[in-house]
């Protein structure tokens, strides 16, 4: 996805420039093929090779290479821990292992893909054991030779 974006901006900024791909071959010693591979997406150049790029172009190396967002990769993670962190309420609110990521995954789903994915599995895994522990303490209370074994 990354290498999409190089591609798309460097023929956005080569076509603005008003150079053909020989001409930006000439001008940072960088062989046209390169530049065609490049602008196709089949390869992630090289910084050194987008640092040529961006001096021929007389751009900044920021205006080709897309930077990540070190704050919103910080919620991300912190979403991420309060969401597959809320289960541990079980042990003081009965169904809060459920509730409280259900709650979560509502109000997050739509924001980003990844909380929808992580969402569903803390959920879906929340659900199972809870069941399944429901299913075992049943079969304790009714089956006398293999329900205390089948709690563990």
């Amino acid at each position: 996805m990354e290498t999409q974006t190089i591609s798309k901006k460097l023929i956005y900024q080569r076509k603005l420039k008003g150079y053909s791909q020989e001409e930006l071959s000439e001008k940072t010693q960088v062989t046209v093929r390169t530049i065609q591979r490049i602008e196709k997406g089949d390869v992630t150049p090289h910084l050194q090779t987008i640092k040529l790029l961006a001096t021929a172009l007389h751009i900044e190396v920021e205006d080709l290479i897309p930077l990540e967002d070190p704050k919103e990769e910080n919620m991300q993670t912190k979403w991420l821990l309060l969401l597959h962190g809320t289960p541990i309420l079980r042990l003081v609110l009965p169904l809060c292992n459920i509730l409280f990521p259900l709650f979560l995954w509502i109000h997050k789903r739509e924001d980003n893909k990844i909380y929808n994915a992580h969402g569903r599995k803390v959920i879906n895994f929340q659900i199972t054991i809870t069941l399944l522990y429901i299913t075992s303490f049943m079969a304790l209370l009714t089956i006398e030779s293999w329900g205390f074994s089948s709690l563990f």
